[in-house]
């Protein structure tokens, strides 16, 4: 990972836990850009987009970028 992240944004980063709400934050309600949907099931996951590529990891700290491809290349997208 480019050392260009801040260092508390370094991999594996803490990933949040859901929490029941029932509507999304509109958009412009928080700054910066939100990705969110219902899980539904699978993995919580949070992906990290620099100029070197997508890395993905778990709540547990486990780089998940080569187990999940699609999603790798799908996070790209929104770079």
């Amino acid at each position: 990972m480019s050392e260009s992240i801040p260092p508390a944004l370094q991999p594996p980063v803490a990933v949040a836990l859901a929490k029941l709400v029932k509507t999304f934050p509109p958009p412009g309600a928080l700054p910066g850009v939100i990705y969110a949907e219902p899980k539904w099931d699978g993995y919580r996951t949070i992906a990290l987009i620099n100029f070197d590529g997508v890395t993905l990891w778990s709540r547990q700290g486990k780089e998940l970028t080569r187990i999940s491809v699609g999603v790798s290349a799908s996070a790209l997208t929104l770079a």
